[in-house]
């Protein structure tokens, strides 16, 4: 009887998980009535009213600042545009995430003047996902202190759906202890623990309040009036806030400008950042982080013993079975011998064409993380990334730091680096000067790079 009961109260909780979930979902409104008004709500917040934080957020902040005046931009040629800081002072008229915006904007012009539109999409100081991850936190602190989204469920719910399902899990472990179960009796209080998680996962998440629909609604109105449709796309570009217009800010935030949201997002191709090391602007292309595999001497020795083993086995087979038999043993299992003797030689004969070392001045220009997933033998863990340009690779020097020196690097930071390039790994960093520093020009080294220059010096870049 008590295994029906436990049954019943943990069947009873889910449903109530599942109803809450449902009751609490972020229900779209319907759109209201066509109008070009504007609201008082920046267009950051409209796009997080809109379910467009993480792809429209920044470019809509960044062309309602140049549509107010706080930043300049200039078309450099077609669907590129060229932005340069304001002389004006910053006042108490802008918010956390737009002061944010442009104070990025200044340290990425710091010793060029002007920035491309795209490279304001990379090279954030404290790291990519940092920035990203604050600039999204203060939008939603300014959407909820205006009163239009809210927890989807708040701390008295939390505490309910939590209590409600401890009698199943009381109940639950008395069943296991009387049929003697003693080696399972801490599964259902994992079980509650694991499922726990859907409580905490609905009072972290936010949905609109009855101001953030009728907001809402009213900004599917104004997307309507717009381009005359409730999801095609309008032909503005980023040069319409020149004119003061901030209604392309809100076409962005809304979706509907995706040629003005494009002229400051680096999304399509994400291989290749800004960097203005050497006092031009230019593209370097941003490979993976990942440690190259260099046999040493007694690996080389043992894939060549084993490779010898191998060829007199097949002499062998071939006396006294055939060239048949030779054949389908050079095949397999013979593949998997000679397969894995030819990685090796491989990866030493990569290795030996370049040299043992590089050591350079460069600029840091890129900080990201990835998150690698372990296997059976090695647990997952998080891999910290910096991407430096050298001044004359066509390709950035992606390395895996560590998290202490990761903490340490900021994005502009001129550094000296010491790299054992056939392995791509990272022997010694040390800072020269910050990003507010004008870079000055690379230095020429002992160790040259592996790689020959694809491109004029950094001080010849147009």
């Amino acid at each position: 009887m008590i295994t029906y009961a436990a049954w019943a109260a943990a069947a009873a909780w889910l449903a109530v998980l599942a109803v809450t979930a449902l009751a609490t979902r972020p229900w779209r409104p319907a759109t209201g009535p066509a109008t070009l008004a504007l609201r008082g709500e920046p267009p950051a917040v409209v796009s997080l009213l809109a379910g467009r934080l993480a792809r429209g957020g920044y470019p809509a902040t960044l062309l309602d600042l140049a549509a107010r005046g706080w930043m300049g931009l200039g078309e450099a040629e077609p669907s590129r545009v060229m932005c340069r800081p304001s002389p004006r002072p910053l006042d108490g008229s802008l918010t956390g995430y737009e002061r944010r915006a442009l104070a990025h904007l200044e340290f990425r012009a710091a010793g060029v003047g002007a920035v491309p539109g795209t490279a304001l999409d990379s090279g954030f100081e404290p790291g990519e996902d940092e920035f990203r991850e604050r600039f999204a936190g203060e939008v939603r602190a300014d959407a909820r202190q205006r009163g239009l989204i809210r927890n989807r469920i708040g701390p008295g719910a939390l505490v309910l759906l939590a209590t409600a399902g401890i009698p199943g899990a009381v109940l639950a472990t008395m069943a296991l202890a009387r049929h003697h179960q003693n080696f399972y009796l801490a599964t259902p209080a994992l079980i509650y623990l694991i499922i726990l998680r859907a409580p905490w996962a609905l009072y972290r998440r936010t949905r609109l309040t009855r101001a953030g629909q009728e907001a809402l609604s009213v900004w599917l109105g104004f997307r309507l009036a717009l381009i005359g449709s409730r999801s095609g796309p309008t032909a503005g570009t980023a040069l319409l806030a020149v004119g003061g217009d901030r209604r392309i800010a809100y076409a962005a935030a809304l979706g509907a400008a995706p040629d003005a949201v494009a002229a400051f997002s680096a999304a399509t191709d994400r291989d290749r950042v800004w960097s203005s090391f050497g006092g031009s602007w230019h593209r370097v292309v941003v490979g993976r982080a990942r440690h190259r595999y260099v046999p040493g001497t007694a690996e080389l020795a043992g894939s060549a013993a084993l490779c010898g083993l191998f060829a007199v086995l097949t002499l062998v087979i071939l006396g006294e079975f055939g060239l048949k038999w030779a054949a389908v043993f050079l095949v397999f299992p013979g593949c998997i011998w000679w397969g894995g003797t030819l990685l090796v030689f491989g990866c030493a004969a990569r290795a030996a064409r370049r040299p043992a070392l590089a050591e350079f001045d460069g600029q840091i220009l890129k900080l990201w993380t990835e998150n690698v997933p372990g296997d059976d033998n090695t647990p997952s863990h998080t891999r910290y990334c910096v991407a430096i340009d050298d001044g004359i690779r066509e390709q950035a020097w992606a390395l895996d730091v560590g998290h202490p020196a990761y903490a340490a690097s900021r994005a502009g930071q001129l550094v000296h680096v010491r790299v054992d390039p056939r392995r791509n790994d990272l022997l010694a960093m040390t800072v020269l000067a910050s990003g507010d520093d004008p870079p000055d020009p690379p230095r020429a080294s002992p160790h040259p790079p592996p790689l020959p220059p694809s491109r004029p010096p950094a001080g010849r870049r147009g």
